[in-house]
């Protein structure tokens, strides 16, 4: 199929000239064009992806933008099987990510900012090789922004010409605009981070990125994966996984998804693969599954459709309800009693997993449990169990 495919700069520009040369080269070179795609181009994001010819068995690439529009993206996506498609890379340009600074300036404040503080902290921030960040471009900034998210940044004349975000319930409201903050709200630019790498401290995960590219593949053109297997305890085996989803936990990639040999959705740790084999078979990804939500009601990876959801009550104490507070055990927290200086009362909403106990053991004579008084006698147990161990010696 043969596809004329139109760019312009900006949705107030007319398409009509490239259709019209289009047409003219088809028609000298007795083309027949099934369809068009027309782009409105955006600065901001460059996606460049690769065709797959199957007679010249070559990848070509070329550019598809956008950000502004980004339906153009996913109407793009639509026509073309995925099977051809290959992600290549992703390329920010330096205008949005000022817009970004700004934006996640602005909203991570505890004080109000005037146009000269912003100025200031720009100067200081790993963005000001790329230049100043006088009063109009600043103005240009904040129009740009309401026009790419719909975030408008207003001027507060009574308290000093400070600004603030008008309406944020916006953000909550836009899944592309938090994903976009969440990654590149902090440096970028390879380089700076480079001169700093003694001084940024990451938590290394240190086994089990071998296959980490193969399965990310598969999760995207949804085929399944054939993996040799070896379980903690030393049983290997050979599985077929239709991969749905990943997360860390605990330092460690794990795979979630449907394993074929033992009927259900199952996880398993990526740095236990001995081997991956990847496939064409095709699966069909579940439209009702959440990743997000198959975690709701539990801390850690392990899942057990058994499992009650039942109400857990903790007592925290001294210094360790302040970092409770801060980085809540679940998103169920619920702070329901303290008393100044002594302790905090917690309740959740959850799944009494090995992942939790192990949390809560961890925690020490920080944290006491109130209930269910059956899990509190577990515990008890678990804790009464090392003692014993340690009185032998």
């Amino acid at each position: 199929m043969i596809y004329g495919y139109i760019r312009v700069s900006s949705d107030r520009q007319t398409v009509e000239n490239q259709r019209f040369e289009i047409n003219k080269f088809c028609e000298r070179n007795k083309l027949v064009i099934d369809g068009w795609i027309e782009v409105i181009l955006c600065f901001v994001l460059i996606v460049t992806i690769s065709l797959y010819d199957e007679k010249s068995s070559e990848f070509g690439c070329f550019d598809v933008l956008s950000a502004k529009y980004p339906q153009n993206l996913r109407n793009f996506f639509m026509i073309l099987p995925l099977s051809l498609i290959k992600l290549q890379k992703i390329m920010i340009s330096k205008t949005y990510l000022r817009y970004i600074w700004l934006l996640d300036t602005i909203i991570g404040s505890r004080e109000s900012l005037t146009y000269d503080h912003i100025v200031r902290m720009w100067k200081g921030s790993p963005y000001a090789y790329m230049g100043g960040l006088p009063i109009r471009t600043f103005h240009e900034h904040r129009k740009g922004i309401e026009e790419m998210f719909g975030v408008i940044i207003e001027c507060d004349k009574s308290k000093g010409y400070t600004y603030y975000i008008k309406n944020p319930e916006v953000l909550k409201q836009n899944p592309y605009a938090q994903l976009l903050l969440r990654k590149y709200s902090v440096p970028q630019d390879f380089s700076t981070f480079n001169m700093m790498r003694d001084r940024i401290l990451l938590e290394e995960i240190p086994h089990g990125t071998a296959y980490f590219d193969d399965v990310v593949e598969s999760m995207r053109t949804n085929t399944e994966l054939i993996i040799d297997y070896q379980r903690y305890e030393g049983k290997r085996e050979t599985l077929t996984m239709q991969p749905y989803s990943m997360k860390v936990y605990d330092r460690r990639w794990y795979v979630l998804g449907y394993i074929k040999e033992k009927e259900s959705i199952r996880h398993l740790a990526l740095e236990r693969f001995l081997d991956l084999q990847t496939t064409s078979q095709k699966f069909e990804y579940p439209k009702d599954f959440n990743p997000r939500k198959y975690y709701d009601h539990v801390v850690g990876i392990y899942v057990n459709e058994d499992l009650p959801i039942v109400k857990l009550k903790l007592r925290v104490y001294g210094v360790q309800m302040e970092y409770m507070r801060m980085l809540p055990l679940h998103k169920s927290q619920s702070e329901v009693k303290s008393r100044y200086g002594e302790f905090a009362e917690f309740t959740y909403r959850l799944c009494l997993t090995p992942e939790l106990k192990s949390k809560i053991l961890a925690l020490g004579v920080s944290v006491e449990v109130l209930e269910p008084l059956e899990y509190r006698e577990e515990i008890m147990a678990q804790i009464s169990s090392s003692l014993d161990r340690y009185m032998k010696k």
